[in-house]
């Protein structure tokens, strides 16, 4: 940052009788964009030195600025990057839930948290959690508020809740809204519903067992191919009651040829899940297997993924794609695979 520039702006009116002054402040920084590292390592008790090798871009203009952390225990650590998601939301339906999505995690990793420090009677740390867990909750009864509002007038959530509503974007808003209803009291379990019952009337109903797409895309939803957005639909509303082979057997038939045919381990994740949500705990643990050939067994992640619901790539999609082969792992047989 270059400096601070203070502007003060006074105006009259035509007589100058009455004076009203507003006074802002804009930052001035150099021309570029800000890039960010960050490093984590564990520091040994019989360690007597730390070092860090950071490599800076050519063309990197001013100087940087270091900021170092020191947790005395993994407990501090996570309570850090959970503070690091509260956040108040704005935008569109997608960013909105950027911000709510995450929090909605935290919230329910802090209510485990809280029950560990109370089991050791730390009331320190149980205090700042419960004071972290009103901030969450005041944000996101405001990113709800914001989140609902984007329901267009057919059903279905739209990035500005302009009709018609978009098939996989609502399949987000759907898993995201159930989340936060286990945690909080303020989410319309009706909407959800009501937008599960919407979501599957754009069956295309025509022997494939596919669903229509909305071919809209304004951000990072929208642009998945076929397979990965019915798959992806069918593992969303497979965790709702009533969404199973039964009432969607064609849906749920194309499932398995997808998973048969494919070796793409995120695809394969999200049909796992469909299955396990379905409790198919066999034909889950077969896929689950065939994914962890593909783990690299240095790094542990999960790579081969073509992109994703968001059409993510790079170190984006090995995380998004280890996830999922994290969560067929454990809810097949944790003791089979590399965790």
């Amino acid at each position: 940052m270059s400096e601070i520039l203070q502007l003060n702006v006074t105006m009259n009116d035509l007589h100058g009788k009455v004076i009203d002054s507003t006074k802002m402040e804009a930052k001035l920084v150099l021309n570029g964009y800000e890039q960010q590292q960050s490093h984590a390592r564990v520091i040994s008790l019989d360690s007597t030195s730390v070092s860090e090798t950071l490599v800076f871009p050519a063309s990197m203009i001013g100087q940087p600025t270091f900021k170092v952390l020191l947790y005395t225990s993994s407990l501090d650590n996570i309570l850090s990057a959970v503070e690091s998601l509260i956040k108040k939301p704005y935008g569109c339906f997608e960013q909105t839930s950027a911000t709510t999505y995450p929090m909605v995690m935290a919230l329910k990793l802090l209510g485990q948290l809280k029950l560990q420090y109370e089991a050791v009677d730390n009331q320190e740390m149980v205090t700042e959690i419960e004071e972290m867990q009103v901030e969450i909750k005041g944000n996101l009864k405001d990113g709800y508020d914001k989140l609902v509002g984007f329901e267009t007038s057919s059903k279905g959530y739209e990035w500005f809740g302009d009709a018609p509503g978009h098939e996989a974007l609502t399949s987000y808003g759907i898993a995201q809204f159930s989340e936060m209803s286990k945690l909080v009291d303020f989410v319309d379990k009706n909407a959800i519903e009501r937008n599960a019952v919407w979501l599957k009337s754009q069956r295309k109903n025509d022997g494939t067992g596919q669903f229509k797409i909305n071919p809209r895309a304004l951000d990072t939803f929208g642009r998945a191919s076929q397979n990965v957005t019915d798959v992806y639909i069918l593992w969303i509303l497979s965790a709702l009651e009533g969404y199973d082979q039964t009432t969607m057997k064609e849906e749920f038939d194309n499932l398995e040829k997808v998973a048969l045919h494919t070796n793409d381990p995120y695809l394969l994740g999200l049909c796992a899940g469909a299955l396990i949500n379905l409790s198919k705990l066999e034909d889950a643990y077969d896929i689950a297997s065939r994914i962890a050939a593909l783990q690299n067994s240095t790094s542990g992640a999960v790579e081969g993924a073509e992109t994703s619901i968001t059409s993510s790539s790079g170190m984006n999609l090995k995380v998004e794609t280890t996830s999922l082969a994290l969560l067929a792992w454990l809810d097949t047989d944790p003791s089979s695979f590399s965790i």
